[in-house]
């Protein structure tokens, strides 16, 4: 059954690993976590950085069931592990001048924070105000532009822990109006394909994984995989190394194509997620 959320292009464009545990699953079921409770938060009055200041000390807390049928886990021990992975995980969002960020999300106890939630009325996917400002879709400077929407349905069966920001990545390139680095360009072809030209010292960035220092890294361990996993969730990837005139082993530039396949359809409802009140940031 599809499972459809949305998300701001800057959000989706944005994102990238730097470190941890946290696999494709994991991320899939966050997305399920944040992605709808940023939705349901409303935006407020007031500027961008208003909205953002206000959110910074709030969050908004989901129940496990949601996130469970939103993502599609069967089991809640699966889905607290998962969120031990995420809490591992570090991440930085390009628009917030490379800053890295902690913890995605946390889980809570509804009377006792400080602990971890061992039955499934205590379970608690807490997401951080800061996240919900920035994945809100109103927080794209362009508001005449769509925001990204995805079907989390089609993206569980990605093994690859690079496939869910590339996923994100993609529907934003497509979608546009999202502010660039520098050096990068973004064409769009006459079959509505989106070529995406990242210099080389961006190729990590641009794959979401900083990490990255060569060409074989890249292919084999982020774009062979996540190439056809982006298939299977109904996005057409290709890639291309621009090489440096007179040299055999030294690239310029990655050069990325996405095009939405004919069998994503724009959905006709997005998925709200059951949660409870806004709680206040539990303590660290």
């Amino acid at each position: 059954m599809p499972a459809f959320v949305a998300c701001s292009r800057r959000f989706a464009a944005g994102l990238t690993v730097v470190s941890g545990d946290a696999g494709a699953r994991d991320l899939v079921a966050w997305m399920a976590a944040v992605l709808p409770a940023a939705a349901a938060c409303p935006a407020g009055d007031g500027s961008a950085v208003q909205r953002l200041s206000n959110h910074t000390m709030h969050g908004t807390v989901a129940t496990p069931a949601s996130v469970m049928r939103i993502a599609g886990i069967d089991r809640l021990g699966r889905l607290l592990a998962g969120m031990d992975r995420m809490a591992a995980t570090r991440v930085r969002l390009l628009g917030l001048d490379g800053i890295e960020l902690p913890a995605l999300w946390r889980y809570v106890a509804a009377d006792r924070p400080e602990e971890a939630p061992n039955r499934d009325e205590d379970a608690a996917a807490w997401t951080p105000g800061w996240l919900l400002a920035e994945a809100h879709i109103e927080a794209d400077e362009v508001e005449e532009r769509d925001p990204v929407i995805l079907d989390l349905d089609r993206m569980r069966g990605m093994r690859c822990r690079y496939s869910p920001v590339l996923h994100l990545r993609a529907h934003a390139w497509i979608a546009g109006g999202v502010k660039l680095r520098r050096g990068w360009r973004r064409n769009v072809s006459a079959t509505g394909g989106v070529a995406m030209q990242v210099p080389w010292h961006d190729v990590g960035l641009a794959l979401g994984a900083e990490w990255i220092r060569s060409r074989r890294d890249a292919d084999q361990l982020v774009l062979t995989p996540a190439i056809a996993e982006l298939a299977d969730a109904g996005v057409s990837m290709s890639a291309r190394w621009v090489r440096r005139p007179g040299y055999d082993r030294v690239y310029d530039a990655l050069v990325l194509t996405v095009t939405a396949m004919a069998a994503d359809k724009r959905p006709r409802r997005i998925l709200p997620v059951r949660r409870a009140p806004t709680a206040h940031r539990p303590r660290a």
